[in-house]
Protein backbone atom coordinates (compact mmCIF):
# COMPACT_ATOMS: atom_id res chain seq x y z
CA UNK A 1 0.00 0.00 0.00
CA UNK A 2 1.12 4.00 -0.48
CA UNK A 3 2.30 5.16 2.36
CA UNK A 4 0.36 8.67 1.51
CA UNK A 5 -3.04 7.10 1.43
CA UNK A 6 -4.55 6.99 4.99
CA UNK A 7 -5.78 3.85 6.20
CA UNK A 8 -9.62 4.00 7.13
CA UNK A 9 -11.38 2.04 10.13
CA UNK A 10 -13.30 -1.20 8.41
CA UNK A 11 -17.33 0.44 9.39
CA UNK A 12 -16.24 3.94 7.64
CA UNK A 13 -16.91 4.27 3.94
CA UNK A 14 -15.61 7.52 3.36
CA UNK A 15 -15.50 11.47 4.94
CA UNK A 16 -19.49 11.56 3.60
CA UNK A 17 -20.62 8.94 5.83
CA UNK A 18 -19.47 9.96 9.30
CA UNK A 19 -20.83 13.70 7.91
CA UNK A 20 -24.63 12.08 6.94
CA UNK A 21 -24.34 10.11 10.40
CA UNK A 22 -23.52 13.44 12.52
CA UNK A 23 -25.96 15.24 10.51
CA UNK A 24 -29.00 12.81 10.93
CA UNK A 25 -28.46 12.69 14.39
CA UNK A 26 -28.25 16.43 14.66
CA UNK A 27 -31.23 16.31 13.05
CA UNK A 28 -33.29 14.61 15.23
CA UNK A 29 -31.73 15.35 18.26
CA UNK A 30 -32.45 19.29 17.11
CA UNK A 31 -36.05 18.33 15.92
CA UNK A 32 -37.01 16.87 20.06
CA UNK A 33 -35.03 19.89 21.16
CA UNK A 34 -36.77 22.69 19.24
CA UNK A 35 -40.07 22.14 20.91
CA UNK A 36 -41.89 22.05 18.10
CA UNK A 37 -44.98 19.25 17.63
CA UNK A 38 -44.98 16.63 14.68
CA UNK A 39 -48.21 18.43 13.94
CA UNK A 40 -45.86 20.99 12.64
CA UNK A 41 -43.97 19.04 9.97
CA UNK A 42 -47.02 17.40 8.82
CA UNK A 43 -48.33 18.17 5.51
CA UNK A 44 -51.50 19.87 4.42
CA UNK A 45 -54.58 17.93 4.95
CA UNK A 46 -56.45 17.25 1.62
CA UNK A 47 -59.37 19.33 0.58
CA UNK A 48 -62.22 18.02 -1.56
CA UNK A 49 -61.02 20.12 -5.24
CA UNK A 50 -57.35 18.35 -4.41
CA UNK A 51 -58.84 14.88 -4.12
CA UNK A 52 -61.49 15.84 -7.17
CA UNK A 53 -58.54 16.80 -8.96
CA UNK A 54 -56.99 13.85 -8.34
CA UNK A 55 -59.49 11.53 -9.21
CA UNK A 56 -59.89 14.03 -12.70
CA UNK A 57 -56.40 13.30 -13.44
CA UNK A 58 -56.88 9.55 -13.07
CA UNK A 59 -59.60 9.37 -15.86
CA UNK A 60 -58.02 8.95 -19.12
CA UNK A 61 -58.48 11.57 -21.93
CA UNK A 62 -59.12 8.55 -24.45
CA UNK A 63 -61.05 5.58 -22.89
CA UNK A 64 -60.40 2.42 -24.13
CA UNK A 65 -62.97 0.54 -26.30
CA UNK A 66 -63.35 -2.39 -22.52
CA UNK A 67 -61.52 -1.77 -20.13
CA UNK A 68 -59.59 -4.90 -19.66
CA UNK A 69 -58.11 -4.19 -15.58
CA UNK A 70 -60.52 -3.62 -12.78
CA UNK A 71 -58.51 -0.15 -12.23
CA UNK A 72 -59.81 0.74 -15.72
CA UNK A 73 -63.34 -0.63 -14.81
CA UNK A 74 -63.46 1.22 -11.63
CA UNK A 75 -62.05 4.79 -13.05
CA UNK A 76 -64.34 4.49 -16.05
CA UNK A 77 -67.87 3.47 -13.73
CA UNK A 78 -70.23 6.04 -14.54
CA UNK A 79 -71.03 6.88 -11.16
CA UNK A 80 -72.67 10.36 -11.82
CA UNK A 81 -75.11 8.42 -14.03
CA UNK A 82 -75.96 5.69 -11.04
CA UNK A 83 -76.30 8.13 -8.56
CA UNK A 84 -79.19 10.29 -10.86
CA UNK A 85 -80.86 7.68 -11.94
CA UNK A 86 -81.14 5.17 -9.59
CA UNK A 87 -82.69 5.27 -6.02
CA UNK A 88 -80.10 2.71 -4.30
CA UNK A 89 -77.29 4.67 -4.95
CA UNK A 90 -78.74 7.97 -3.35
CA UNK A 91 -80.26 5.96 -0.50
CA UNK A 92 -77.35 3.79 0.66
CA UNK A 93 -75.06 6.07 2.64
CA UNK A 94 -78.46 7.07 5.14
CA UNK A 95 -79.18 3.56 5.31
CA UNK A 96 -75.77 3.10 6.55
CA UNK A 97 -75.93 6.05 8.80
CA UNK A 98 -79.28 4.96 10.01
CA UNK A 99 -78.17 1.20 10.56
CA UNK A 100 -74.90 1.53 12.12
CA UNK A 101 -76.04 2.84 15.53
CA UNK A 102 -78.96 0.15 15.62
CA UNK A 103 -76.02 -2.49 14.80
CA UNK A 104 -73.55 -0.94 17.67
CA UNK A 105 -76.44 -1.06 20.18
CA UNK A 106 -77.02 -4.60 19.84
CA UNK A 107 -73.32 -5.69 19.69
CA UNK A 108 -72.65 -3.60 22.74
CA UNK A 109 -75.80 -5.71 24.35
CA UNK A 110 -74.67 -8.90 22.95
CA UNK A 111 -71.26 -8.28 24.49
CA UNK A 112 -71.92 -7.19 27.97
CA UNK A 113 -70.47 -8.56 30.69
CA UNK A 114 -73.56 -9.86 31.93
CA UNK A 115 -74.62 -11.38 28.95
CA UNK A 116 -71.22 -13.10 28.27
CA UNK A 117 -71.68 -14.98 31.88
CA UNK A 118 -75.07 -15.99 30.70
CA UNK A 119 -73.88 -17.59 28.27
CA UNK A 120 -71.16 -18.82 29.68
CA UNK A 121 -73.08 -20.35 32.32
CA UNK A 122 -75.75 -21.89 29.83
CA UNK A 123 -72.81 -23.79 27.19
CA UNK A 124 -71.50 -25.00 31.06
CA UNK A 125 -74.50 -26.62 31.59
CA UNK A 126 -74.92 -28.35 28.13
CA UNK A 127 -71.50 -29.74 28.43
CA UNK A 128 -72.42 -31.33 31.97
CA UNK A 129 -75.81 -32.91 30.20
CA UNK A 130 -73.69 -34.75 27.47
CA UNK A 131 -75.42 -32.53 24.70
Amino acid sequence: MCKDKEEKPPGEKGPRAKTSVKNFASKILGFFSSGKSLQDNLPPRPTLSSIIGIIRSWTPKRPMKYPYTMGAKVIQFPYKFYYQNNWIWRYYPYGILGSVPVFWYLSSLANSPSNVATWAEKRRKEREEGH
